[in-house]
């Protein structure tokens, strides 16, 4: 019987304790003879004599975080719910004041635009922009990314902001007579406070995964 403690002194060490019965070997002048057929019993009994073979794999909590991290799936799919948000906000700059009206900038912006005022394009960079970082803070905490500065915090924020202006939405035309909030109709505010509402959840359970 042969038994062997390896351990390696480091902070992720791996001790590993290993029993295995020994096949019986022929000795010739008092000399131990090899044969294929001693190298093959000895094979048989350590990979198939499973009784005989105990390996006690102690690894560091960084080596056991690696390997029970999963892939965050909700917080991919926030990243991409955010990168498809930057682009619709881009793709009104080339699409003129109807996409402005369409997606609720107000008519005030739309007759900027249709102005050849550059504020509208200043500011829907702007907000694209925002909303292209968010995507990266989303894809940073899932691991697809490098980790960014204050990744938690900043994923709570982002997360607030989606939900606050997605149940804001929803109540605000029914709590107001503000004329900025009505420039809009009902139904541009149920869906885009209901869209909203949808990235914010996914930002939440995503986020709250990071925690565990």
């Amino acid at each position: 019987m042969l038994h062997e403690d390896i351990s390696f002194g480091t902070e992720e060490s791996v001790s590993l304790s290993i029993n295995i019965a020994l096949p019986e070997v022929r000795t010739v002048d008092s000399q131990p003879v090899i044969t294929y057929a001693t190298v093959a019993e000895l094979c048989f009994s350590t990979c198939f004599n499973y009784p005989y073979l105990n390996l006690n794999c102690l690894a560091s909590r960084h080596m056991q975080k690696g390997f029970q991290m999963q892939r965050n799936n909700l917080l991919i799919i926030a990243g991409c719910l955010s990168f498809f948000a930057a682009l619709l906000h881009l793709a009104c700059i080339f699409g003129g004041p109807d996409w402005y009206r369409f997606f609720g900038a107000g008519e005030r912006m739309a007759q900027m635009a249709a102005a050849g005022d550059t504020y509208p394009t200043i500011a829907t960079l702007v907000i694209a922009s925002i909303l292209f970082v968010w995507g990266l803070y989303a894809f940073s905490g899932a691991g697809l990314v490098f980790k960014l500065p204050l990744l938690k915090t900043s994923l709570v924020l982002i997360t607030a902001v989606y939900l606050i202006r997605g149940i804001a939405g929803l109540l605000l035309p029914f709590v107001t007579s503000d004329p900025v909030v009505h420039q809009n109709s009902i139904a541009f505010w149920l869906v885009s406070s209901s869209v909203c509402c949808v990235y914010g959840v996914y930002y939440l359970l995503g986020t709250k995964r990071l925690w565990r």
